[in-house]
């Protein structure tokens, strides 16, 4: 928010510096820093005095001045009506260049003239274009309008604000924060209404259709307004704040907006059917054309001012066009109301339509400022549009927040804050605040909050305040007393750490991607997933939250690819998925430029090795239609593994011979993860024997892992395929599966007997449950 200095110090004295009082915000909690106002770059345009004027012979709207601008005197003819002998005026020069055109000496009607007297609007400065513009008269003559410009600039505090402080989005709530700081009173914004004897009630009703979502609406109507451009003084303010001046009404809404915090809105009288006012929900498919001339269409959880035919403006958000105050308008109705501040975030943010009306309710207003502000805006326009206010309002609703009283416990404030404040000065920087004391004692005391501060409710808040206003740098720094926490171990990080050491050691390269993502690829292998659609996306391609992290991974690969060179790349991402139900974190990686096979016994070994370095035991790979393979931890399905095919890495525009995913659940890995045992050495030595089965091309390996592990063995440490062979000299339908055997024992040489009886019985079972014989053997 922006702080105009002169502005501010209608409220309140300031009389420390700029730098002063910048520091004092910023060290009370309102970061800011300090922009001067630019004057712009006017070259070729110079301070002038209009010395003499008369009428033009051949024109009655010209008029002849002679104008001084330093060196010499020129005649300069203009068509302004508001010109006077004395006024400092900006002059364009002869060759100047405004915008497209090139200030030359020119005869208009018969008479030279050797200049331009310029207006706002010709300048760039604001849209008035109604007469010339009058300058500062301490302006020097002949200087340039940039050095006359800078000499009323004001200096402004552009201010950074925390979500919870709302009451300092306007100019009187912080004269508020700048006379605690400095110990100057405060000075109200003044009111003074006249009301003619007529009432605002037999003009205008007020109906509330949706009381959650207006608490309060209040109506006055101002009749007989002069619509035209507002003061310079009020034009200024508006634009040293950021604000464009429009005209006199909309100028004072906005006005009062910034200087008290209310967002207002003014409607033409004449156009509200049925003079009635209804606040309700927008009707199923309801459209309305706003002030930015855009058609919007509304849905049924928008609230909407309407009259008794159609809606006339979007509450909280904007006006509609159909209830514009233009030129001809005569008779104004004054909005100020308590809007919802959900309602009014939901909206802006859906119809893309945020701006510093809305930015004010969605942090929450007090009940008590909207017929403050009403008042004070009655008062502006009978002072700058010469309109007359009708007696009383139309106030519906409630009109007072509930009071919130909170107590405060003085022996907290030493082990809050680690300062001792006494109770009397506590008490003092609280009511300095507005905030009230109700009682108090040795050990206690309870305060009123005043009805603008939103924000405070409990007791800390109270101790927050003391301590920003007493002084941050004023509270020594002391070490922390008191018993350290017990460290909880929290197994889910731990794990994570794990995973990526694993995976960069082998070769694995760790990625952060978005988790939007088209609906395409927001969950390529979950069929029927319950997807999860953003209301305003970005674009197309983020629409969705991710089901599953395949599709982010792919997007990543093609422009990987374009930075990094080699025949095979893994990639691994550690997030969320999400569902209409749930989030769950995943651990998910992506293998390729190797091609298919090779990716497969790649991505395989990895979850192999990931698995033994977590101390996950009991791992097995079953077949499955929708991905490749479905991994489980004994009866737990912990994730799945994917081939894409050429048909995918075509879609994705992946340049790759073949790509191999995979996706295990982080939460399950945690849960399973083991502490690994270290053995000793054995102290006698092992024995290796392979077995070569052919066997049915339909038994998996998981089958036969099954039958050996259900022969019991004190002997066999290790069980493990190292060779799947398919083709020539091989029967049809048929393949050879290889097996390596280790036998071990940590208490004695173990003898060939031994281990012959253990492969006998082996080659028994799997030759009668599968079928399989060895190799080079007959049927």
């Amino acid at each position: 928010m922006r702080i105009p200095l002169n502005w501010l110090k209608e409220y309140v004295d300031v009389k420390i510096s700029v730098k002063e009082l910048s520091d004092k915000l910023t060290m009370a909690g309102t970061e800011n820093e300090i922009l001067q106002a630019k004057a712009g770059d006017f070259e070729g345009i110079v301070v002038g005095e209009i010395l003499e004027i008369t009428k033009h012979p051949n024109a009655d709207k010209l008029q002849i001045t002679n104008t001084f601008v330093g060196k010499e005197t020129l005649q300069i003819v203009c068509g302004a009506p508001n010109i006077e002998v004395g006024q400092k005026v900006p002059v364009a020069l002869i060759g100047t260049q405004i915008g497209e055109f090139e200030i030359k000496e020119a005869e208009l009607r018969g008479v030279k003239s050797h200049g331009m007297l310029c207006s706002e609007a010709e300048l760039g400065i604001s849209d008035d274009h109604s007469g010339i513009m009058v300058l500062d008269p301490r302006s020097n003559v002949g200087d340039s309008l940039s050095n006359a410009l800078s000499m009323g600039s004001d200096k402004i505090l552009e201010a950074e604000l925390t979500s919870n402080r709302g009451d300092c989005l306007s100019m009187f709530g912080i004269a508020r924060e700048v006379s605690v700081i400095t110990g100057q009173s405060l000075k109200p914004p003044a009111i003074n209404i006249k009301e003619t004897g007529e009432k605002t009630s037999d003009v205008v009703a007020v109906e509330i259709g949706d009381k959650d979502l207006c608490r309060r609406y209040v109506a006055r109507v101002i009749k007989n307004v002069k619509i035209g451009p507002s003061p310079k003084w009020m034009q200024d303010r508006l634009s040293s704040s950021g604000v464009r001046p429009i005209n006199n009404v909309v100028d004072v809404t906005n006005y009062v907006m910034l200087e008290m915090g209310q967002p207002l809105h003014a409607f033409d009288a004449d156009k509200i059917s049925g003079r009635k006012i209804i606040v309700r929900k927008a009707n199923k498919g309801e459209k309305i054309k706003t002030l930015d001339g855009v058609v919007r269409e509304l849905n049924t959880s928008d609230l909407v001012i309407a009259d008794t035919r159609e809606a006339v403006a979007v509450a909280g958000v904007m006006g509609g066009a159909n209830s514009e105050v233009t030129a001809e308008t005569k008779t104004i109705v004054l909005e100020s109301a308590n809007f919802n501040p959900i309602s009014v975030r939901k909206t802006a943010f859906r119809l893309a339509l945020r701006s510093e009306s809305s930015a004010r309710f969605e942090k929450g207003l007090p009940l008590e400022l909207a017929n403050q502000a009403a008042d004070r805006a009655a008062f502006l326009l009978t002072e700058v549009a010469d309109g007359e206010v009708l007696s009383g309002r139309v106030d519906i609703g409630e009109k007072n927040d509930e009071e919130i009283k909170v107590t405060l416990r003085f022996d907290r404030i030493k082990s809050f804050l680690g300062e001792d404040i006494s109770p009397d000065k506590v008490a003092s920087i609280l009511e300095s605040l507005g905030i009230k004391t109700l009682s108090k004692n040795k050990e206690k005391a309870e305060f009123l909050v005043p009805y603008w501060r939103l924000d405070i409710s409990i007791e800390e808040d109270l101790l927050e305040e003391v301590a920003r206003i007493y002084g941050y740098e004023n509270i020594p720094s002391t070490l922390p007393e008191g018993k350290l926490p017990l460290f909880e171990k929290n197994e889910k990080v731990e794990t994570s750490k794990k995973i990526r050491e694993v995976l960069t050691a082998l070769g694995f390269f760790e990625i952060y991607s978005y988790s939007f993502t088209s609906k395409e690829k927001a969950a390529l292998y979950r069929e029927g997933a319950d997807l999860v659609r953003i209301a305003n996306p970005l674009s197309q391609d983020q629409e969705y939250m991710r089901a599953d992290l395949l599709g982010s991974m792919i997007d990543i690969v093609p422009k990987n690819q374009d930075y990094r060179t080699g025949k095979m790349q893994g990639l691994y991402e550690i997030a969320s998925v999400y569902s209409k139900k749930s989030e769950k974190t995943k651990l998910s990686g992506l293998i390729y430029g190797g091609g298919k096979d090779t990716g497969f016994r790649y991505i395989k070994g990895t979850t192999d090795i990931l698995f033994n370095k977590l101390g996950i035991k009991n791992v097995i790979y079953k077949e499955d239609k929708s991905t490749n393979a479905k991994i489980f931890a004994g009866q737990k399905e912990i994730g799945y593994f994917v081939i894409l095919d050429n048909a995918d890495i075509k879609r994705f525009k992946v340049k790759s011979k073949g790509a191999c995913f995979f996706e295990l659940d982080l939460d399950m890995l945690s849960e399973l993860t083991g502490q690994n045992k270290f053995q000793s050495i054995p102290r006698f030595p092992g024995s290796e024997r392979d077995l070569t089965f052919v066997i049915k091309e339909k038994v998996t390996v998981e089958e036969i892992y099954e039958i050996i592990g259900g022969i019991k063995s004190d002997i066999r440490a290790k069980a493990e395929v190292i060779d799947i062979y398919r083709g020539k000299g091989l029967p049809e339908g048929r393949k050879s599966v290889s097996i390596r055997f280790v036998y071990q024992s940590s208490q004695r040489t173990l003898t060939d007997e031994e281990v012959d009886d253990d492969q006998t019985t082996i080659i028994k079972e799997v030759k009668g449950t599968l079928g399989g014989i060895l190799r080079g053997e007959g049927n």
